[in-house]
């Protein structure tokens, strides 16, 4: 399952980050084997979170979006609402990742 949107230029994404909801956002490449290893994991947090959106930003396509929010690894995951970043976690970190869930989402 992909729940993901994926974007088409920096307007589209700066609509997205600036919604009233809480928005995810995964940057990472085609080839980012720690996106891979971690899809599992992030397929079961759109399950249990059906109020945000899910964003993917391919950061060799977009490098005008992963420059603006200075993403230097893959994978990067932020979180956004009303245009403003709530959280950052760089890497695969599950109890981080899910730690900010519980705080953003609840």
């Amino acid at each position: 399952m992909d729940r993901f949107l994926e974007l088409k230029n920096i307007s589209e994404f700066k609509d997205l980050i600036n919604q009233d909801k809480i928005v995810f956002v995964q940057f990472t490449t085609k080839m980012c084997h720690p996106s891979d290893m971690i899809k599992g994991y992030i397929d079961q947090l759109i399950e249990k979170h059906p109020n945000v959106v899910f964003v993917k930003v391919y950061v060799d396509q977009h490098t005008d979006i992963a420059s603006e929010y200075n993403v230097t690894t893959t994978p990067n995951f932020m979180f956004f609402k009303k245009g403003q970043k709530l959280d950052e976690i760089a890497g695969i970190e599950h109890n981080q990742i899910s730690a900010a869930f519980a705080s953003l989402t609840d």
